[in-house]
């Protein structure tokens, strides 16, 4: 987006320059501002919401390891060594006092040859790191406008203030004039009065402003983790890029096949499906190769000494039929089935919610880019007029009031420009949200 917003004060207000993009690394390091893929940045790494979001991915990477090491074979080893004193007794009396000793020594080895359950348990797991993805990268691009919101929200602000200082600097020159005609007694004292208290009613507007910049500076320091200044340059190109709005049903198949949101659901609906066939292979049998062998040694010493030293091997195939569970594997086929349901039609809520706000977003990126076309054209009129009327308050055939009038309506055509940009940009940057697709792209 290759456009310089800036701002430019004289006696009236604020004119708009444009430069190239080339300029904006230059200009932000003259200004010493953070720009808004800074922004982007540093709200990622402090977001406590994704750093959750991360933990968690790893979390299930974790459980996708485990239910693949279900399918390798699993080797354990038992080893034990205990002694107890032998006491005898027969009728002739006590027997010598001895002592047993015994060593033990097992080895067993478990190769699961057929599980149907934990084969589909493997492909679910990689299904949830998959969702999980998504639902990380749909969470950085919401956090995203939330930052997004709260720069324009500064620069809206912190704009209006200076043309706001802008319009109370002619007023004051208005008050001197006044003042002095006063004096010279061509005026009347209510000209001195309705001075001031345009002053006075222009002050109670940026007291007002500076509390709405306040809040949104502490918006946007809670996001990002720092007192931030934002770049007093801001590109964007509002005469092409945003004039250009793609057609509606481009928006909303792009939107269906990249939105985040919605490739998480789908992927959810695939889970489902996974969790219903895993229900109904409860009823498979499974099939495990086991080998195992134990060596035992155990020495008697009383009377006399007696010795044992066994050694036992079994192998075999070993297969196992669940027969009666009780209802319990058909109750989870069941649960599973309505679980299917249950996505499927929240899936189709999501592609109805999304297609509302690509609608939605697409009206207001369509109507914003007319209402800033007309603004501009309203701007240039009510700015000529204001001319006129200062040229005709000097001449004597205009009243201050009318300079104050003509003035306020210049000052609220430019900030109601200001807004509406940033408002079109705003949707802007909601359509490529629904459409996944990522604001760093954009700057």
């Amino acid at each position: 987006m290759h456009i310089r917003l800036a701002l430019a004060y004289g006696r009236v207000g604020v004119a708009f320059l444009a430069t190239s993009l080339a300029s904006m690394a230059a200009v932000r390091a003259e200004q010493g501002g953070d720009s808004l893929v800074d922004l982007f940045r540093m709200a990622e790494f402090n977001n406590p919401g994704i750093a959750s979001a991360e933990a968690s991915l790893r979390m299930t990477g974790e459980r996708a390891r485990q239910a693949s090491g279900a399918m390798f074979p699993t080797l354990t080893y038992l080893g034990a060594t205990s002694r107890q004193d032998v006491q005898s007794a027969n009728t002739g009396g006590a027997a010598p006092a001895g002592e047993s000793s015994v060593q033990k020594h097992d080895v067993s080895l478990v190769q699961p040859l057929y599980s149907r359950p934990t084969s589909i348990q493997y492909q679910i797991a990689r299904q949830q790191i998959a969702r999980q993805e998504y639902d990380l990268a749909q969470l950085k691009l919401e956090l995203k406008n939330r930052v997004a919101q709260a720069y324009f929200l500064i620069l809206t602000y912190d704009d209006t203030l200076r043309l706001l200082e802008a319009q109370r600097n002619t007023f004051v020159q208005q008050l001197a004039q006044a003042k002095r005609s006063y004096e010279l007694g061509i005026a009347t004292i209510t000209d001195v009065h309705e001075a001031r208290s345009r002053i006075d009613a222009l002050f109670a507007q940026e007291v007002g402003t500076a509390k709405e910049l306040e809040t949104a500076k502490v918006s946007l320091r809670t996001l990002v983790g720092k007192t931030v200044r934002p770049s007093r340059v801001f590109e964007v190109d509002f005469k092409t890029t945003l004039n250009r709005v793609p057609a509606l049903d481009d928006l909303l198949q792009q939107a269906y096949a990249g939105n985040y949101q919605l490739r998480s659901l789908n992927t959810l609906a695939e889970l489902a499906s996974l969790e219903v066939v895993k229900a109904d292979a409860q009823h498979l049998p499974s099939i495990d190769f086991k080998a195992s062998t134990s060596s035992t040694k155990q020495q008697v010493t009383a009377n006399r000494m007696s010795y044992i030293d066994s050694r036992n091997v079994q192998f075999g195939v070993y297969v196992t039929i669940p027969i009666y569970t009780g209802g319990v594997i058909s109750s989870r086929a069941r649960e599973a089935v309505f679980n299917q349901e249950k996505v499927v039609s929240d899936l189709q809520g999501a592609r109805l919610a999304i297609q509302e706000e690509i609608e939605g977003n697409h009206a207001r990126w369509t109507l914003g880019v007319a209402q800033i076309e007309a603004l501009e054209k309203a701007i240039d009129s009510s700015e000529a007029a204001l001319k006129s009327v200062n040229t005709g308050y000097t001449l004597g055939v205009r009243t201050g009031l009318d300079v104050f009038t003509s003035q306020q309506q210049v000052v609220q055509l430019k900030k109601d420009l200001l807004k509406a940009k940033y408002d079109t940009l705003m949707s802007v940057l909601r359509t490529r949200t629904a459409m996944g697709l990522d604001h760093l792209d954009f700057f």
